[in-house]
């Protein structure tokens, strides 16, 4: 086989995980009004049963400001009433040898979802990105 070193254990610290497939903070906007629903426990757990070492739960807020700023439906993550769906979905992924890490979000950011909302999230910085291709590195820059 032409890829054997992605079914090879791995180390992240100290976190073993049974091979190098990963799902990234994949936002689904599955969320039972922000918490972790049976929908959200069947997404993760297909993709842990899939065969998936490691998933990466979306990015969550950590608080009520972080959520303001959020132009989809978002699972939270900083009361008592977000755990036992949390704990469902990690267990869920857990039952199939798979790890779970999590995107934790202080918000969208003063680049992202503030259009909708009215709220300015909080920043290093007022001034919005802009990006320009003159600006760009050669190497990242896709031909056309």
């Amino acid at each position: 086989m032409a890829h054997e070193i992605l079914f090879e254990t791995i180390r992240i610290g100290p976190v073993e995980i049974k091979n190098r497939l990963a799902l990234a903070p994949t936002n689904t906007n599955y969320s039972d009004n922000h918490l972790a629903g049976d929908q959200t426990v069947a997404f993760n757990a297909a993709r842990a049963r899939g065969g998936l070492g490691l998933i990466i739960f979306e990015a969550t807020p950590v608080c009520p400001e972080a959520a303001e700023t959020s132009i989809y439906s978002p699972h939270h993550l900083w009361g008592p009433e977000h755990v036992p769906g949390m704990l469902e979905v990690t267990r869920a992924i857990h039952s199939y040898g798979a790890k779970a890490f999590i995107q934790l979000s202080p918000g969208m950011g003063v680049q992202a979802a503030m259009q909708n909302t009215g709220v300015t999230p909080r920043a290093p910085s007022a001034v919005n990105i802009k990006l320009e291709m003159d600006d760009m590195a050669a190497s990242i820059i896709a031909e056309v």
